[in-house]
């Protein structure tokens, strides 16, 4: 997903920059999830956000629609 500009629809049905999100992403939850191999940028970001709503407790502002 690197070095293109590539867009995510979050649970909203807003399309978002990916690697903007992706900018606000925990390190290690981001690179345990690269490590299994998900491709596609929306499959990704939604991961993602189950894992930082267990991790810290509240939901990841690009997946939810908040502010950010």
């Amino acid at each position: 997903m690197s070095g293109t500009y590539a867009t995510a629809t979050n649970e909203m049905g807003q399309m978002i920059d990916f690697e903007a999100a992706a900018n606000l992403m925990d390190d290690d939850i981001r690179e345990d999830l690269h490590s299994q191999g998900i491709d596609d940028p929306t499959e990704f970001l939604r991961a993602y956000a189950e894992r930082h709503e267990e991790a810290f407790g509240e939901p990841f502002a690009p997946w939810s629609g908040g502010a950010w």
